[in-house]
Formats: structure tokens, C-alpha cells, sequence
């Protein structure tokens, strides 16, 4: 599996050296950026200083190195704690936005495949700064080279994440440096038995290999020499789950695939690339089929390269990529390394290009699209069922609108809600991140009131038509109380104007001041109207409502009475 962490900064026993790990960055790093990375460094744990240094590896911003120093203090702090954390608002804000991230994937079940690609979609609208995503990635990463204190399920989960989001995310971004040692982490977990097989594959044929490459290396290396320009070969070895995933595309058993043998070509510019692409294929015979022009039409992620396939000696094929020095560091590093190129004044892709990438995630679903200029405008928000399933709702969604984006039989039979395991008003506007369960009637019940802007019951246009369409079926001549009154006997009219209205199912209840609160009455003392009545909390049925002066409101014990409302006829 590829290491990646920067062998310099560390002693005998492989912690790290922080006076050396400080003298690297003097040198590395503006010295205006040095005062917030010692100040961090000095209080920062270990893992937290691991994290750091895999950043370190990638060229990343000194401001997202600071802020992955404070990781063991995120840990432990609130919201409102953020702040006091650094002084420095850009690394506070870095912090704020990794908190709230940090939150969401706590909650993450990977096993269903729609809750994927929610989390995708939510990664998206939440990651603000494209720091963020490779502090979240460096952790990852630091996760999985310490697997051996998970349990076996942690395992398994923290193996599952990476391979459907975190290892796609490394791509987007082009960080391939840690895309192939996530990919391959987390394939060792899941596969064990695959993996072992294509190591000892390789193990078997390394000693050949090695010379071969070797050989052609220094042929190459030689021939090129001549042609007036800065070359630099090296070998390369494919990383396993690559090797496996190609061979299951495929259907290729391991001595078939073209690209175990490969060695890579660095040269100054891109002129360059393409004079010694046509050197190679002047001297070699070329694998027509097998050669790709990455630079003139690059990867969604930005990699660009040329890829060709040359045999060799005995007529073994061995693939051969040619990219220019700045663009091997982006292969390696993506959006990570563009921050040195702006310190140092040279240009190569715009640092909004590669913001853009991280805007594109949505692009492993391309019907999608409409949904990208939601995000754009942060016009949405997602929310987690009960179930660990994420939902897309405007912003200013309530848990109506949530109700019926899950289904609208849902949405007609919705009285109440719990959110994070809290019962809110119906029109409490949800946040991003919320856990929302939602509390039914038996048969479908729907307000007019939920209709009325003013009340603030409603935000989506799916919830709204739901709700006319059902009310506009439910419609039926209205007979008015002056009209029914003159259907009664005197004696009648008499009883209705001084006994209670005994009419629960249509009375209206004001809980709180609030309007929303889901509320039912209570059998044992059966309120009606204009009984004074009082609301009692309960932990799964919301508020049941019981006359003031009931029995069972009276003998409640003392530490109970503090789930009590006030409670009014509206």
C-alpha cells in the first residue's frame, strides 16, 4: 500500500519529530503563514499532527495544515465553541464547515445505495471550501492506516464509505495520491482474499519485472537524452484494486493486462510531451488501440497526460504515460497543489476551475443538472430520515414539506414531528442535517391552515399541490350554523348555547402560544369546549390534552410537571 507520509519529519520510532516537522514548513511555507501553524502545532495531539502531514505531503493551503491541527479540539468543542478555538477567521470558518461535516458522516449508513448517493449530493451543498474536503480526506486516510483498532464492523463500514464517497471524491478532486491508498485500503478490508491473491500475482513476477522496467528505463532515459530538453523516467507500479477492477471489467486474467509494466515520462512543457510521444512511436512499435490524448481532452477531474502502449522486448507490451512536470503534480496532489502555483505567481489551471470540480460531484448522475444550480445558490438543504435516508428540500422546508417528499400519504397523515429526537410545531423550518420523524394520524388529515402563507406550514410546491388536491376532493356543500340552528327545537337551540360543545374532533387547541404542535385528547376526562384545559408532553404520543382540573393532571408526580403547556381553545 502506497505511504505517503513525509519520512523526514519523523524518529526511530516512527512518531513524529515536531521540531523537524516546524523546520520543514520554515522553509516550505510564506513566513505570514508560520505564527498560525506553530501556534497550532504546539497544542495539536498526535492524530491530529498526522492529519496534518498527510496535507503537508499533498502542498495543501497552510490554512487548511492549521485547521487539521485543531482537529482534536473540534472534537470536543460546541458551535459556539468554534470561535474561541483561533483567532484567525478564515481557519475558523475552515473549522466550522469540517464540524458540521464531521456531524453528517456520524450519522452516515452506507448499506443502502440511495442513501450514497444523498450523501453525495449533501457533500456538495455542505463542503464550502474545498479545504474542507481534503482535511476530510486526510482523515480518512489517517482512519484507515490505523484499521487495526476498529472493530471488525467499523471496519467494514469505515471500508464501505471509502469506496463509494470518499475514494470518488479523491478522484473528482484529482487528489490521486490518495485515491489509489484509499482505494486500496479499503479493497484489503472488503476483499482480503482478492487482494492477497493479486499481491503474491505481483510478488511472483517482481524480480522480472523490475529488470524489465529497469532495462527500458535506462534505454529511454538514453534515447531521449538527445532531444534538447529536461527528461525524467521512472517506473511505476499499478496500485492493486486498480489491477482487479480491470481485470473484472475486462474479463482478463493477470498476465493479459497491458499496464503492470509501465514507466512514466516527465518533460517541461507540452510541446514537449508531444515530440517525445512521436520520438517513441518512431522507435517502438505502438499499440494503436491503446494510445489516449488526456491533455487535448483532459479527464472531468482535470488529469491530463498522454497514455500509449509500446512493445518491448519478447513482444511484452508496457504502457507508457508522458504529462509534463506541473501536471504530475496535479495527478498526484489535484486541487491540493494549485495553492503554490497562486503563492508564486505562475498560472496553470484557475484555482475557481478547481472549485468548479468539487461544484461538478454531481456529475456521477447527470440528470442531476437542475439540481447543481440549487446547490449553486444554496437554495437547498438535506435532511436524514429515521432510516438513515437523506432527502433534498428547499431551503425554509418544514416538516411537512419533509413528510411528503418521503411519500404523500405521509405527507395527508402528518400531525406532528420529532426532529433530532425533539417534538417541534410543523412549522419549524428545518436545518441542514436534521434527523425528521414524523408523527401520523390513522387516516389522512390535512389543515387548510397548512395552506396559508402567513403560518408558514409549507415551503415546497410539491406539499402545496398535494395539499389542494386533496382538500379540493374532500368538498362538499357548507351548511351554515344559522341555518342549522333554524332546523332545531327551541329547547335544543337552548342546550346548544349552554352546555359544552362536545365536538373534540373539529375543536381547536393553542399550545404554548404555538401552532403546530401535534396534540390529541386525553379519554380519561374527555375535554370540550369551553372547559379549561391544560397540555401534558408525553415522550410518543406528543401532547395529549386533559381538563385542568383532572385527576391524573393533579396526582402527576412533581418531576413530571415540567411537561406541562399551556393550553387554550383557538
Amino acid at each position: 500500500m502506497v505511504t505517503t507520509i513525509h519520512t523526514a519529519t519523523r524518529n526511530a520510532d516512527g512518531r513524529i519529530n515536531r521540531e523537524a516537522w516546524l523546520n520543514l514548513i520554515s522553509f516550505r511555507y510564506p513566513k505570514e503563514k508560520l505564527k498560525g501553524l506553530t501556534e497550532a502545532l504546539v497544542q495539536a495531539d498526535e492524530p491530529s499532527l498526522e492529519v496534518a502531514t498527510i496535507l503537508l505531503e499533498l502542498h495543501a493551503d497552510p490554512l487548511a495544515i492549521q485547521a487539521a491541527l485543531y482537529l482534536h479540539r473540534l472534537y470536543q468543542a460546541t458551535a459556539d465553541e468554534l470561535k474561541k478555538i483561533t483567532k484567525q477567521i478564515e481557519v475558523t470558518s475552515i473549522l466550522h464547515n469540517l464540524f458540521e461535516l464531521i456531524q453528517v458522516t456520524q450519522k452516515l449508513d452506507i448499506s443502502k445505495q440511495k442513501t450514497i448517493e444523498g450523501m453525495r449530493r449533501m457533500l456538495l451543498a455542505m463542503i464550502k471550501d474545498v479545504r474542507v474536503a481534503l482535511i476530510q480526506l486526510a482523515l480518512i486516510t489517517y482512519q484507515a492506516r490505523c484499521y487495526k483498532t476498529l472493530t471488525t464492523t467499523e471496519r467494514q463500514k469505515m471500508a464501505s464509505a471509502i469506496q463509494a464517497i470518499y475514494a470518488p471524491l479523491a478522484n473528482r478532486l484529482g487528489v490521486g495520491q490518495l485515491k489509489w491508498e484509499l482505494e486500496d485500503r479499503a479493497f484489503f478490508i472488503l476483499q482480503p482474499k482478492y487482494y492477497q491473491e493479486i499481491t503474491q500475482a505481483l510478488h511472483e513476477r517482481r524480480s522480472a519485472r523490475e529488470i524489465f522496467i529497469q532495462t527500458w528505463m535506462e534505454q529511454l532515459q538514453n534515447a531521449l537524452g538527445d532531444l534538447g530538453f529536461t527528461v525524467n523516467v521512472s517506473g511505476r507500479i499499478k496500485h492493486i484494486y486498480s489491477i482487479w477492477r480491470k481485470m473484472q471489467e475486462k474479463n482478463l486474467a493477470f498476465k493479459d493486462l497491458y499496464d503492470i509494466r509501465a514507466v512514466r515520462i516527465l518533460v517541461p512543457d507540452i510541446p514537449a510531451c508531444y515530440q517525445v510521444m512521436a520520438f517513441l512511436h518512431q522507435h517502438w512499435l505502438p499499440l494503436v488501440h491503446e494510445y489516449t490524448d488526456y491533455i487535448a481532452h483532459p479527464k472531468p477531474n482535470g488529469y491530463r497526460s498522454l497514455h500509449t502502449v509500446l512493445k518491448g522486448e519478447d513482444d511484452l507490451p508496457i504502457e507508457v504515460q508522458i504529462r509534463t512536470f506541473a501536471m504530475h503534480e496535479e495527478a498526484e496532489k489535484g486541487v491540493a497543489a494549485h495553492w503554490r502555483y497562486k503563492e508564486g505567481g505562475r498560472h496553470d489551471l484557475s484555482l475557481s476551475d478547481r472549485l468548479n470540480w468539487l461544484r461538478m460531484l454531481l456529475d456521477w448522475q447527470k440528470e442531476w443538472q437542475a439540481e447543481h444550480e440549487q446547490v449553486k445558490d444554496a437554495k437547498t438543504i438535506y435532511v436524514f430520515t429515521k432510516d438513515g435516508d437523506v432527502i433534498a428540500l428547499p431551503m425554509g422546508a418544514t416538516p411537512i414539506d419533509f413528510a411528503f417528499a418521503v411519500h404523500t400519504d405521509l405527507g395527508l397523515r402528518c400531525k406532528g414531528a420529532y426532529v433530532n429526537e425533539r417534538i417541534v410545531p410543523l412549522n419549524y423550518r428545518l436545518a441542514m442535517t436534521d434527523q425528521v420523524e414524523i408523527i401520523t394520524h390513522k387516516e389522512p388529515h390535512p389543515s387548510r391552515d397548512w395552506l396559508n402563507p402567513s403560518e408558514g406550514f409549507v415551503k415546497s410546491a410539491r406539499a402545496r399541490q398535494k395539499i389542494k388536491l386533496w382538500l379540493r376532493a374532500q368538498e362538499a356543500p357548507v351548511i351554515s350554523a344559522e341555518k342549522i340552528l333554524t332546523t332545531l327545537l327551541p329547547q335544543e337551540v337552548e342546550s346548544v348555547y349552554k352546555g359544552p360543545v362536545a365536538l373534540n374532533n373539529q375543536a381547536k387547541v393553542l399550545l404554548a402560544g404555538m401552532k403546530g404542535l401535534p396534540y390529541q385528547f386525553a379519554k380519561c376526562c374527555a375535554p370540550v369546549v369551553p372547559q379549561k384545559i391544560i397540555g401534558y408532553l408525553t415522550t410518543q404520543r406528543g401532547v395529549i390534552i386533559h381538563q385542568l382540573k383532572c385527576r391524573y393532571i393533579e396526582n402527576l408526580p412533581k418531576e413530571r410537571k415540567a411537561r406541562l403547556l399551556t393550553a387554550s381553545w383557538s
